[in-house]
């Protein structure tokens, strides 16, 4: 059974894009013929303006309209014998009003009156089943009969998502792989497997792959998204992959100049960030949370050798984590001595503008929610006074 949670509904596939595939410069598609399938407008990877389809005919197929991403206005799709098939308004990427349907012969099937993409009936809101074409009332995604197939699966899924955890406390690690594999396969919404399979890719140093396994885990957002970004952050941290190097403007009394800082470093100071941001119900979590404060703060240690400014921030994550962790205390304040000593070897008002980038450096990062972003502009826009 596949489970397709971001579909619209059985309306029309044509209407259902991945555009996290598409590329800044893909304009136009092509069948495998040669025959135009598909132009488009992107801006920043999503739709802009008049997306177009055409039959490998040639026929014209389909016309939507995208704003900022999403859908909007009128949307008209066309059967190969160029007769109207459906129409009807989209408004923030969601059906809205009145929906035509047509016959191949172009007389008028039905009309489906839609708000904010929920079908009405009698007043009451429907929609299609997520995994069959049933239709059931809002706000339900499923109805019974998938309901228990899913439940089915989950319970099959996670007999070899046990078999994986035990096969790991056991050094079996690779078995255990294979038992998570399965367990994402008969499951694929299961997020801890994806988790613990990128864990044992991480410890094998294979860092491509747990990679696009916390991605995942991240993606379903459901309890392992604080241990898939912390757990993201490590790979960039052990990884030794060359990101790159960011060049920054940096103001200060003594005037204009330019530091440059490892790429990765930031990178991972952004995880461990969204790690920190994480809510979270399990207790055993409390861990991740503790370790992700320790590691940003070591890291703005470092960072600190580049731009006076974090380490204020460090000195803020290790008070922090003194609050939360008392046990922590002693070697926390070993640290917070260090970065006292390197404080007094500044002038105040080296501290003070310190200070005052510290303070926008953490105002902007906590403002970040894109899940896995990094932007040059970003960091730039830190050191922006």
């Amino acid at each position: 059974m596949t489970i397709n949670r971001n579909s619209n509904r059985g309306f029309s596939e044509m209407e259902s894009f991945d555009h996290s595939k598409l590329k800044n410069d893909a304009s136009v598609e092509y069948y495998k013929s040669g025959k135009l399938a598909k132009e488009v407008l992107l801006k920043n990877g999503k739709p802009e303006g008049i997306w177009k389809e055409y039959y490998e005919s040639g026929q014209f197929k389909l016309e939507i309209i995208f704003k900022n991403g999403k859908s909007e206005g009128v949307s008209k799709c066309y059967h190969e014998n160029g007769q109207l098939e459906y129409e009807g308004i989209y408004k923030d990427g969601k059906k809205e009003g009145i929906w035509r349907i047509y016959f191949e012969n172009g007389k008028l099937d039905r009309e489906i009156i839609f708000e904010a993409d929920y079908e009405l009936i009698s007043g009451r809101k429907y929609l299609k089943c997520a995994g069959c074409d049933q239709q059931i009332e809002a706000p339900r995604d499923f109805c019974v009969e998938c309901l228990k197939k899913i439940d089915k699966l989950k319970d099959m899924g996670y007999d070899h998502f046990k078999a994986g955890v035990d096969l790991c406390a056991a050094g079996n690690f690779l078995n255990a792989i294979i038992e998570f594999s399965v367990a994402i396969e008969i499951f694929p919404e299961m997020d801890e497997a994806f988790l613990e399979r990128g864990k044992i890719s991480l410890r094998n140093h294979n860092y491509d792959e747990a990679i696009v396994d916390f991605n995942e885990a991240i993606r379903l957002k459901s309890f392992s998204s604080l241990r898939g970004y912390y757990y993201r952050a490590l790979v960039y941290m052990k990884s030794g992959k060359e990101y790159g190097i960011v060049d920054l403007p940096l103001t200060t009394s003594k005037g204009n100049s330019r530091i440059t800082i490892p790429k990765v470093k930031l990178m991972a100071v952004k995880e461990f960030s969204e790690a920190i941001q994480r809510d979270f119900d399990n207790p055993e979590d409390s861990i991740y949370l503790a370790e992700s404060y320790q590691t940003r703060a070591g890291l703005y240690c470092l960072l600190g050798t580049w731009d006076q400014a974090y380490t204020y921030s460090a000195i803020a994550d290790y008070k922090k984590i003194i609050l939360l962790y008392p046990e922590k205390e002693v070697e926390c304040k070993k640290m917070l001595a260090m970065l006292k000593n390197r404080l007094d070897s500044w002038n105040d008002l080296e501290k003070e503008e310190a200070r005052l980038r510290a303070g926008e450096l953490i105002q902007q990062l906590w403002a970040q929610n894109e899940e896995a972003s990094f932007s040059y502009e970003f960091f730039c826009s830190i050191y922006k006074h």
